[in-house]
Parts: structure tokens; sequence; C-alpha cells
């Protein structure tokens, strides 16, 4: 039986076809790309304080040959990657590629599909908190916790692949930390026009709020407390000046004090922010009357660890006496302690009380009062925020003439809020108010009842 022979032509193309696979990319998203094609300029990063708390907001252009992107730092064993505690933090893509060697609880600061921005076009994101961890010894080695703060140096390492490995072509890229800007190593600042270097925001935030007194609602037998359907909110603008300086205009709708018109520099320094400016109320009880006043405020963040800070504020009217019928006077203070858990969680305890006095004719005046005692949590995630206020407040109508007479409406209360990130620039809220004690409004509607509710926007431009 003859032996079948493969002819030489078959040969040679088994063996070119054997040597031209050694050239076939061995992944489907591997592309040939050279280390040029991956290099990022001055321009195409940005990076900016956190519009969330602290830390800051990284985007990188998306380029033809990047399919990811990565931060490390820079070792005396290399590179290695930069990592967090939150999985929120490592971008839309939360990678387990680490957690064998973390113990579950590490994630990347890296990003693997694009948003789209105005300034950048399509574009990367990596939330860079204000600590990050690396272990010099992996995996067994212990986290080392680095502050990130003005001035820091990652490496940024542009991948060809989706994923990191080692079948894929990267470029690196020293990015200094800068709070409003980045900077590639060796390559001057630049200002980018599509996105001013301090920004303006504009707040609107409009909501409602209903009081029914309920039966007992009356200070005499003739003067009876209403139920009240009132439009509130704030529509403000703000524009920062320089890194420590910017200003507001803000017109606030409050259910008690009523309408005022806001302006108000702000200045930050070291471990204090210092607000102060006049404030008019206009459009109230006798629309003829304008009541200037002032606001000032002190926060000031408790070191050595900068998780600590206090604030209090002051709202008062210029003038201290009731010239005439229809004039009034806007009183407010607040009390302020916040505590930072985590980056992402913020806790706080709140203390208000504002005051409204008016007279309404010779001899007779009314001084309206609201008290609250606030307890907060605030989670902020990499595109939204997600709250609960629980409290206690008290409102109180005095009416004085010959005789005082007086009615107090109390109750326990809960406000859940929250926040979504539109756009890298456009930002929704939404607040809602509701009594938790006593419940009795649930059980006869003519009971006193105390709701509000907001739905805001906030657009930085």
């Amino acid at each position: 039986m003859k032996t079948p022979s493969i002819p030489p032509s078959y040969c040679l193309l088994f063996v070119l076809g054997y040597l031209f696979a050694g050239f076939v990319p061995l992944h489907p998203q591997q592309k040939a790309y050279n280390q040029t094609d991956l290099l990022l300029l001055q321009d195409d990063i940005h990076i900016y304080a956190a519009r969330r708390g602290k830390g800051f907001d990284l985007y990188i252009r998306k380029k033809p040959a990047i399919e990811s992107v990565q931060l490390f730092i820079q070792d005396r064993g290399g590179a290695l990657p930069a990592l967090t505690g939150e999985e929120e933090t490592a971008g839309k893509d939360a990678l387990e590629l680490y957690n064998r060697d973390y113990g579950g609880q590490a994630w990347l600061l890296m990003d693997t599909s694009t948003d789209h921005t105005e300034f950048l076009g399509e574009a990367f994101y990596i939330y860079i908190p204000p600590e990050v961890q690396v272990n010099p010894e992996p995996p067994e080695g212990p986290m080392v916790t680095i502050p990130v703060e003005e001035g820091f140096v990652f490496v940024l390492r542009a991948f060809s692949m989706q994923y990191a490995n080692t079948l894929s072509h990267y470029q690196d890229s020293p990015l200094i930390v800068r709070t409003h800007q980045a900077a590639l190593a060796g390559s001057p600042l630049k200002h980018t026009e599509s996105r001013p270097l301090y920004p303006h925001a504009l707040l609107f935030r409009p909501g409602l709020t209903f009081f029914n007194p309920g039966p007992g609602g009356k200070l005499t037998d003739d003067l009876k407390l209403q139920m009240r359907l009132e439009p509130i909110g704030t529509l403000s603008f703000t524009q920062e000046l320089s890194q420590t300086l910017q200003y507001e205009v803000l017109i606030d709708r409050d259910p008690l004090l009523m309408n005022r018109l806001i302006a108000k520099g702000i200045f930050k320094t070291g471990l204090f922010t210092i607000e102060a400016g006049p404030f008019i109320g206009i459009l109230n009880i006798d629309t003829s009357r304008l009541n200037p006043g002032i606001t000032a405020s002190v926060k000031a963040v408790i070191p050595p660890l900068d998780i600590f800070t206090a604030s209090i504020r002051f709202d008062t009217s210029l003038a201290k006496y009731l010239s005439g019928n229809g004039a009034y006077l806007q009183e407010f203070q607040a009390l302020n302690f916040t505590y930072l858990c985590t980056p992402y969680l913020t806790l706080a305890l709140t203390i208000t009380n504002r005051e409204f006095i008016r007279r309404a004719e010779t001899n007779t005046a009314f001084n309206n009062g609201w008290v609250r005692y606030n307890l907060s949590g605030l989670y902020s995630a990499r595109r939204f925020t997600a709250g609960l206020n629980l409290g206690y407040q008290e409102l109180r109508w005095n009416y004085t003439t010959f005789w005082d007479a007086n009615y107090r409406y109390f109750n326990i209360y809960a406000a859940p809020e929250g926040s979504y990130l539109l756009l890298p620039n456009l930002e929704l809220t939404l607040s809602l108010e509701l009594p938790l004690y006593p419940i009795s409004y649930f059980i006869d509607p003519a009971e006193p009842f105390l709701f509000s509710a907001s739905l805001g926007v906030r657009w930085t431009f």
C-alpha cells in the first residue's frame, strides 16, 4: 500500500502559517499599537477637587489605542498598584484581580470604560480618595496607607487592552496632583477654556412645605392658625475667584423666615472657612419694607486627624426694634458638628434656631420660632449620594398684646435625601421630610401635621 505524501507546497504553507501565527494577537482586544500611541499629553488629563467630600476627580481622554487606565505608586521595587478599601473608587468596573492577595477588600484605582465629558469628549474617570494604600511586599506584606495631597505624584499607566495583563502594551506618565488641574511631569500647567479653572455653579432647589395646625391651632378664640402650603427653595449663584476665595449670591425662601436676598464672600485659609455678607428681607409681610441684616459663619477643621469639623453661624437683622406696623426682624443661628467616618461616609449633628418677629399694629406683635435638632448620615459614591436625617423640631407662635397667647407644635421626623450626577457638571437632588411621632395625622387628617419636599438641580459651568 502506497503511503500518501504531502506536497512540498503544503509543507511550505504550513511552515509559513506557523510562523505567521506567532504574530497573531493572542487576545481579541490586543492590537498592534506602538508605545507612542499610548502616550498621554498635558491636555489629555484633567484633575479637580472632588465634587463631594475630599479627594479628587480624575478624567483621562480616551484615545483610539487606550482601552484602560490605572494609577500606580512608584516604590523601590517598581510601580505598585494604588489601592483603596472601597469598591466604588474603582470606577465602573471594580476588578477582583487583587482580592486573593489583599483579603477581598483592596480595589484597583482603574477604569475600563468611558463617559462623555464636555471638556474631553469620551474620557475615563477615576475617583482618587484622600488616602490610598500600597503593598510594598505583595501578597503577604503589610498595607501602607499614604495621604494624597497637593503635589502628590502617581504613575498614570495607559493600557492597550481593556484589562491589564502581561500581553498588554502600556505607557507610563508621571501625574502630579493639583487641586484644580493636572500636570504631567516636565509639562507646563495649562488652563482649559472648555471648563474654567475656577468654575461657576448655579443651584435651583424649589420645594413645598405643608402645615396643618389641627383643631388646637388657635391663639385666641378669634385668632386661629390656618393650614398653609408654602413654597420654599433656594436659587443661588457661586463663583470661585481663586483656590481660597469665592462669592455667592442667593435668594432663599424659608417657611418661617420668608424671603431673603443674601450676598456673601467665602474665604478658606488653612483649617478655617469664613463666610460673611449682607442680606435683605424682601417681599414679605409688608412688601414695601426691606429688612437689612448681616450673615456670618466660621467653620474650623479640628486637627490632628482633620476628621472633625465644627461651625457656627449667625444671621441677624440690623434693626433691633419694630418701627411701625408691618416691621419685622429675621434671626437665624446654627451650630454644626461633623465627623468624617470614611472618605465616603459623613455623620453630622446640627442645631438651628429661627425667629421671625413682626409688628401687626400698636401694642401687638407676633414672635414665631422654629428650633431643630438634626442628626444626619450621608454616603457619597461616584455618581450619587444617599442620606438620612433624623431629628426633633418645635414650632411656636407667640401672640403679644394686652395679654399673651401661644401655640406649640412638635414632632420627631425622618428626612431621606439624595442626589445623582447625570453629567459631570449636572446634578439632581431630592429630599422628603415626614413626621415619625406623633402619628395621629395618619389616623385623623384633622390632627397637626408638617410635611416638606424639594427637588433641585445643580449646574457647574
